[in-house]
């Protein structure tokens, strides 16, 4: 709690500090939110393969948890 209040007292002390910015910055920025650019389309076996790779690893983590749950000394942290 003494850590949080001393982050939350510097954070409160740093409210009304002005920064100065080059102005060319915002410019920069806002010229490339604007830029159109098309990102290439993933192909579909892709796409798939990423879904794929997501489920397995869920089903991974799931059997993990499952089998530390019924069995709370078999599967060691790493």
């Amino acid at each position: 709690m003494a850590a949080f209040g001393g982050i939350l007292r510097a954070m409160r002390a740093m409210r009304y500090e002005i920064v100065d910015h080059p102005s060319a910055t915002v410019d920069k920025v806002v010229a490339t939110l604007r830029c159109d650019r098309t990102q290439p389309k993933l192909p579909v076996w892709a796409a798939r393969m990423a879904y794929l790779g997501g489920l397995t690893a869920t089903a991974a983590a799931g059997a993990l948890l499952w089998v530390n749950r019924r069995h709370p000394g078999l599967v060691s942290p790493a």
